[in-house]
């Protein structure tokens, strides 16, 4: 099973139509919802209108191994910068790589796919909607396969001040909107998601629900992502949630400049077991 899985994977790689693997640690242990939160470096991903929430300069770093089988490995490199208190921008390198055994006598071959992303994010003058648009360039570099393209996203994020209540916040994330690799289209993506802070901002309830068409499946799927994220003590932050019927939880914590978060992910759509990530960070 695993090396099915393992080939699925690699040819979504292929053809363009890569598994949603999603980065952070964060938003991984809050169980995916992290469209309308999306308030650190991991926005370049999640929605890139967040930028305009963002308070200091961040970078950040995780490598894992999402789909819990050996030789297959995601690496995500992100950096962060306001402008002003109403905009910033940020940019994000995506890299998935496998190393690959074929043939008698065995030969070793690995597959490398980049996304590399520059977000712009801003917030119009006296508006409650911030506007983000991600530019991204795709690689693909193989044995058998080479190549590039372009990519396009667009997020949107509301923040309200009165209605319906201080401290909600939705957001939308149309991913893949004109995104091809060589002679391939990226399949697009519609995210969407809600979030309520609550008592000044110790507790976060977030939900959203994304709309995809996943590898190897003709109809379009929609999945389901719950969350909370808690601060019982200052710097220290527990966090749980369902991925689509999955369990996550995490645990981070902030101490002077660097950042630390840890999640943990049972994946049972693919039969390999846990999925855990660590990711640090540092604020500037």
């Amino acid at each position: 099973m695993k090396r099915l899985i393992v080939i699925s994977f690699l040819s979504s790689m292929a053809f363009a139509t890569s598994i949603d693997v999603g980065v952070g640690a964060r938003s991984q242990g809050m169980g995916g919802a992290f469209c309308a939160v999306a308030d650190d470096s991991s926005a370049c991903y999640w929605n890139p209108a967040g930028l305009s929430k963002i308070g200091a300069a961040e970078v950040s770093f995780i490598h894992a191994n999402p789909l819990s089988a050996e030789a297959t490995y995601i690496d995500w490199l992100a950096l962060v910068q306001p402008l002003g208190k109403k905009s910033g921008v940020g940019f994000g390198w995506l890299y998935k790589w496998a190393n690959l055994e074929e043939g008698r006598p065995v030969t070793k071959s690995k597959i490398r796919e980049s996304e590399y992303i520059l977000s712009l994010s801003t917030k119009p003058y006296n508006s409650v909607v911030s506007v983000g648009v991600n530019l991204k360039r795709l690689t693909i570099n193989s044995k058998i396969e080479e190549g590039s393209g372009f990519g396009l996203d667009l997020g949107l994020l509301y923040t309200a001040t009165s209605f319906p209540c201080p401290g909600f916040s939705c957001g939308l994330m149309m991913r893949n909107l004109a995104s091809s690799l060589k002679d391939e289209s990226f399949r697009s993506e519609l995210r969407l998601g809600a979030a309520r802070n609550l008592w000044d901002e110790k507790l976060i309830l977030a939900g959203d629900l994304n709309m995809k068409k996943e590898v190897n499946r003709e109809k379009k799927d929609w999945q389901w992502h719950i969350g909370m994220e808690a601060e019982p003590i200052e710097k220290i932050f527990l966090r749980a949630g369902l991925d689509d019927g999955d369990i996550a939880c995490g645990l981070g914590g902030t101490f002077r400049m660097w950042k630390f978060n840890w999640s943990f992910l049972s994946e049972r759509e693919y039969g390999l077991g846990n999925n855990q990530r660590f990711e640090v960070g540092f604020l500037f």
